[in-house]
């Protein structure tokens, strides 16, 4: 069974705003209080609406993850696909712009990556395999253009670079998160 990404879809603008203040209250409450002690209530307080406006849009806690999810990965795409990758670059020098880029784009990021790897959602599992799977596209397209070789050892590149980099991204999530 598939649920709709949001139980109701903005029509204004004010409701689009108030559903963007509820995002973001909801990686900040994350971030501050972990996956096990962030509520519905508190993430309302903070968005500063009511608990019954959260649950005009979101039908749980773990679906507003989904939505902080869904922004977090649109954020990393766009601030990736607006670096310029120089052709000279070496595909390690390509990797550490696009890893600085999405660092620069929300710093907080790879702990709000660890934090909600916690969310018990398919939904969310889906969204991580796509962002995972767009990802290892872009990879393969740079380490592709840079050496032509046969197709195993470019998708055996692709897994080592697609590893390394979420590696390193819950590493460094690990380090900064105290809970």
């Amino acid at each position: 069974m598939t649920r709709k990404p949001l139980r109701r879809k903005p029509k204004q603008a004010r409701s689009e705003e108030t559903l963007e203040f509820i995002v973001e209250a909801a990686a900040h409450i994350l971030l501050e209080h972990g996956h096990a002690k962030a509520t519905t209530n508190r993430i309302a307080e903070r968005a500063g609406v009511s608990v019954g406006s959260l649950y005009q849009y979101f039908d749980s806690k773990d679906a507003v993850f989904v939505a902080v999810m869904k922004n977090y990965i649109s954020q990393l795409a766009k601030a990736v696909q607006e670096i310029p990758l120089p052709k000279s670059a070496t595909i390690m020098e390509k990797l550490e712009l696009i890893t600085i880029a999405g660092i620069q784009a929300r710093p907080d990021g790879p702990r709000l990556l660890f934090l909600l790897s916690h969310t018990n959602s398919t939904e969310f599992r889906e969204i991580l395999d796509r962002g995972k799977s767009e990802v290892g596209s872009f990879l393969g397209k740079l380490i592709d253009a840079e050496r032509h070789g046969n197709r195993e050892m470019l998708e055996l590149r692709i897994q080592v670079a697609m590893d390394a980099v979420e590696g390193l991204l819950f590493n460094m999530a690990s380090k900064l998160t105290v809970e």
